[in-house]
């Protein structure tokens, strides 16, 4: 997304570490946010990550991203896993669901024009984080028809510093 002015991510014991910076998904800037293009309607986009906060504005996990105006986010952040939905530049928090656990699996289910989220302890327990969403936030506009929408990983400190990081143990996408 965008070019950095700084380098944001690193390889480390077999783990990829984002840098919470506070860059966000919604403004024109290069976010902590690496994506792979979305190619089927029928895709699961899954991640593993651990990552720990005492602070409320910093926030890390998986993302579905089309535009600053367009996007859904699965975010962990101090307490709770989050989700949150913008809409032509309007933000909604969809569902929370409380987290204590610095580990989390995070998992995204697109099926033809809806999509589900779902965060667990592991792949056998999962828990859908709100109810089933329709890919509007997401789908073709107006503006900004060059790019297509993209799936991954996000970190953010939300406009304020931060030296703490995310570690990713694994991402994957598949289409169904």
């Amino acid at each position: 997304m965008r070019v950095p002015k700084q380098p944001f991510h690193h390889f480390a014991d077999g783990n990829l570490f984002l840098s919470l910076r506070p860059e966000m998904a919604d403004s024109l800037v290069c976010p902590s946010m690496l994506l792979r293009r979305v190619h089927s309607h029928n895709f699961s986009a899954t991640t593993t990550m651990s990552f720990s906060t005492r602070r409320a504005n910093e926030w890390a996990g998986l993302v579905l991203y089309r535009t600053a105006k367009g996007y859904y986010s699965l975010l962990k952040g101090k307490n709770e896993i989050r989700l949150t939905k913008v809409l032509l530049g309007k933000k909604t928090i969809i569902a929370t669901l409380p987290w204590k656990e610095k580990s989390v699996i995070l998992r995204l289910v697109a099926k033809g024009a809806t999509l589900t989220f779902y965060a667990g302890l592991s792949n056998d327990m999962l828990y859908q984080v709100g109810e089933v969403q329709s890919v509007d936030a997401v789908s073709d506009n107006k503006v900004n028809r060059f790019n297509g929408t993209g799936v991954g990983i996000y970190a953010t400190s939300n406009g304020k510093q931060s030296i703490n990081e995310a570690s990713y143990q694994w991402f994957e996408y598949k289409e169904e």
